[in-house]
């Protein structure tokens, strides 16, 4: 289209003709602030799990709730020349509420949750993207379980405006199987609808403390709260299972729980906006579970619902290989046993992928930054549940911030339990331990002195000179010994004065505490 480069322009529309079609409307800040805090900028930005984007804006659909009946929102242009009319405007009564796991092994899946915030952000439907963070981890009794400023600020019980309320978890900190998150659940669900995305894929979801079954499901009310969900058993598989799933009571909670991709998403869309049967995995929550929210004899499914019809629901892919499938993702496991044959059991059930990261993480000062770095440049073709799978074997501890999910990236914010790195360095190769001291080096030594050339000292097996241990160091220095001690031939003497030095330090200042 060409205009004229002189005359008049004739302003046929301004910012207030929108207040006489239902309300301004909504100004948003683009792109919204992430939800964690990222790397810094020269470091290689961290890649979300693949279809995340399009996943986010399947909750698209969602736009009809606040359409009026046969409102097509289409922009008619006349012929006739003035003003162009609008097109009709209903202003948002909804928002979407996610509410993030922080627990133990989600920083995997940060830079994922990010992403889905951002997308979901940009979509009309809704007037506000709220987030509470959830923090999985902490005794199922703890006050804090929620954060309770976020909470508030969300509107769940109070606010007039409707929501849609997303839980983003993997399944696996210990408040999963307690009570205290189901009674939030019911109680925010009585009213909005509430749904569970999986981060994990399917075929793992049995080895988190979320086991589902399917169910038919059909909501009364669009846009309608979990209560307001019918329940009835699929036609198909039923009968063929050998311990039939426990029946639906009249109040149990009923939670739809999907993975993380568009397939999934749309089908929980139509249960939303329809009276249509859909088929669904859920979770089915008793009134007031007495411990872990899976019922005596629930069934979990093996297969795939239905891929074909009205009513099937995705499922997933063919069977992947043994390199596809991650190992056991369980709740995080109270060490046991000695620390060797804890690494030999974790790298018998991980997969190779996994097993290797692992190696490569046990010659590393440990955060979520270094981890996810030290991934995406060193291990081709991993995803976020290789590194979830590390976090939650038990073979790795916080340290040293009460939530290190929003610790910087030049702080030590986890550690393997003791004796566990050293196994796992004495099975990998002097090679590999160095090319993650030379990562480590070149992305963290502008900001830690204590590993600026840290890569030379590791090649020629030497501790720095004039070594000074302090608070500040001590966490680095800690993990250079460790690999210095894993290094083939004979280096007793050079790593016998830095431990010296180290337990000098560690000894004054226990002396000084005590003091």
């Amino acid at each position: 289209m060409t205009v004229a480069d002189s005359g008049a322009w004739l302003v046929t529309t301004s910012p207030e003709d929108d207040q006489g079609h239902g309300g301004p409307l909504r100004l948003r800040a683009h792109p919204p602030k992430p939800v964690f805090a990222p790397p810094p900028p020269e470091w290689p930005a961290p890649r979300p799990q693949p279809g995340v984007a399009a996943a986010a804006r399947a909750l698209g659909v969602l736009d009809a709730l606040r359409r009026d009946p046969g409102d097509d929102g289409t922009l008619s242009i006349p012929n006739a020349p003035g003003p162009v009319p609008h097109a009709p405007h209903h202003p948002s009564v909804w928002d979407l509420v996610l509410v993030i796991d922080t627990g133990a092994s989600m920083p995997a899946w940060y830079p994922t949750v990010d992403c889905f915030v951002a997308c979901a952000h940009d979509l009309p439907l809704f007037a506000d993207v709220h987030i509470v963070k959830l923090h999985s981890q902490r005794p199922d009794e703890a006050d804090d379980l929620f954060d309770a400023a976020s909470v508030s600020g969300a509107g769940l019980t109070l606010s007039p405006r409707r929501k849609i309320v997303l839980v983003l978890t993997d399944g696996v900190g210990a408040a999963w199987s307690g009570r205290q998150i189901w009674r939030r659940f019911r109680q925010w669900s009585a009213r909005h609808p509430l749904a569970v995305l999986h981060l994990q894929p399917h075929a793992n979801w049995t080895r988190s403390a979320l086991h589902t079954r399917p169910l038919k499901l059909r909501s009364s009310v669009p846009g309608g709260g979990n209560g307001t969900i019918a329940t009835r058993e699929p036609e198909e598989g039923a009968a063929a299972d050998l311990v039939p799933a426990a029946p639906v009571a009249k109040g149990d909670l009923v939670v739809p729980v999907m993975e993380m991709r568009k397939p999934w998403i749309e089908h929980w869309c139509r249960l939303v906006l329809s009276d249509q049967w859909v088929q669904q995995q859920v979770l089915v929550v008793p009134e007031e579970p007495a411990g872990p929210v899976v019922l005596p004899g629930q069934r979990v499914t093996d297969g795939p619902p239905p891929t074909s019809g009205p009513e099937a629901a995705p499922g997933p892919e063919a069977a992947p290989g043994p390199e596809a499938v991650p190992g056991p993702v369980t709740a995080v496991r109270a060490p046991g046993g000695g620390a060797d044959a804890r690494v030999v059991a974790f790298l018998a059930s991980a997969s190779p992928r996994t097993a290797q990261l692992a190696k490569l993480l046990a010659a590393a000062p440990l955060n979520r930054h270094v981890m996810q770095l030290v991934a995406d440049q060193l291990v081709p073709y991993s995803s976020p549940a290789d590194l979830a799978e590390v976090l939650s074997s038990g073979l790795i501890r916080e340290v040293g911030m009460e939530f290190p999910d929003d610790a910087p990236y030049d702080r030590v914010t986890y550690d393997f339990h003791p004796g566990v790195r050293a196994g796992l360095l004495s099975r990998e190769s002097w090679e590999r331990s160095r090319r993650v001291a030379e990562l480590v080096e070149q992305y963290l030594s502008p900001s830690v002195r204590a590993v600026q050339g840290l890569a030379q000292r590791v090649e020629y097996v030497s501790p720095p000179d004039a070594l000074v241990v302090d608070a500040a160091n001590l966490p680095f220095v800690q993990v250079e010994l460790a690999v210095l001690m894993a290094m083939p031939g004979s280096h007793k003497r050079v790593v016998r004065q830095m431990q010296e030095k180290i337990e000098a330090f560690v000894a004054g200042r226990r002396v000084g505490r005590a003091g």
